[in-house]
């Protein structure tokens, strides 16, 4: 999935749960991955205004997942953007300010709306669609890994998919875990918070993460489909705690673009249709944090 994944049983980890979950992670790869061509999302976009593609249950419920996320954040999160983050090529070697035409002209190609799914296949209504689950994929991962220790019967883990926190159970002294949130200002510093937490996946959407600087403005990778440009409302990073590691990972994304106002308007819809509660810790441009919902944070 273009990161480093990292999975951590402690004292039930053993050869056979780990290439379990590497197994699981490697079908997944297969399945989602953008440069793989024969892909299940390849052949999605490939077939853009053509036909549909059959496609696995696995796939089709992580897309029908984004759509759901997409209806609930009226389309914060929306897995249609793949045209606009290929014209702005951020963390490629091609990364460029596109000017007002290539953005309305990637525009007319996003829109969660004509993404059509059945029973078994998916299909974009226009040439030129093409989705990217970039958002999603990483906390379903986590998900499935969960599944698999919990078939072993392993008490405590860590999993670290790329900065995709799920935090399995409890300490060995049976406390919280600790997990830091990076402060945007200065990534590689010690962390502006600590999250304490047991049983919860923790992502974070950041401005920090993936950017290019061009003329002293920095242009980060999470595209508001509304304007085409990088979302621009004050808010350097979003972090999502909650059960469900796919959860967290759209809404990481649709609250950073959303912001707190909004977010908090539409999370009593999402943790009822999703049977779960959210916490989100907010940091914006100054490095002033808040929260929404229960959390126990700690200031560094």
């Amino acid at each position: 999935m273009d990161t480093v994944c990292s999975v951590n049983a402690f004292e039930d980890g053993t050869i056979e749960l780990y290439n379990s979950i590497f197994e699981k992670l490697d079908s997944i790869e297969k399945k989602f991955s953008l440069t793989i061509p024969d892909s299940e999302i390849c052949l999605v976009n490939k077939n853009a205004g053509i036909s549909s593609v059959e496609v696995s249950k696995e796939f089709l419920y992580v897309v029908n997942t984004a759509q759901k996320i997409s209806e609930l954040t009226d389309g914060a999160l929306d897995i249609s953007a793949n045209p606009l983050i290929e014209l702005w090529g951020i963390n490629t070697d091609h990364a460029k300010v596109p000017d007002q035409d290539e953005i309305k002209a990637a525009m007319e190609k996003v829109d969660w709306k004509k993404i059509t799914t059945d029973s078994d296949s998916v299909f974009l209504e226009e040439k030129g669609m093409s989705i990217n689950l970039g958002a999603i994929v990483k906390g379903y991962a986590a998900d499935e890994i969960i599944k698999i220790l919990k078939s072993y019967k392993v008490k405590k883990s860590v999993v670290d998919l790329g900065g995709n926190i799920y935090m399995f159970g409890k300490k060995a002294d049976g406390s919280f875990w600790n997990v830091g949130i990076k402060n945007p200002k200065d990534p590689n510093a010690t962390p502006l918070l600590i999250i304490s937490t047991a049983e919860k996946s923790i992502v974070t959407s950041g401005n920090y993460e993936r950017y290019f600087e061009k003329d002293g403005i920095r242009y980060h990778h999470i595209f508001d489909t509304k304007t085409g440009i990088p979302s621009a409302n004050g808010t350097a990073s979003a972090t999502i705690v909650c059960s469900k590691s796919i959860l967290a990972d759209c809404l990481s994304t649709a609250f950073f673009i959303m912001g707190k106002e909004k977010a908090a308007a539409v999370i009593p819809t999402i943790e009822k249709e999703f049977k779960t509660n959210i916490a989100v810790v907010f940091i914006n441009d100054k490095n002033n944090f808040s929260t929404l919902g229960e959390i126990e944070i700690h200031e560094m």
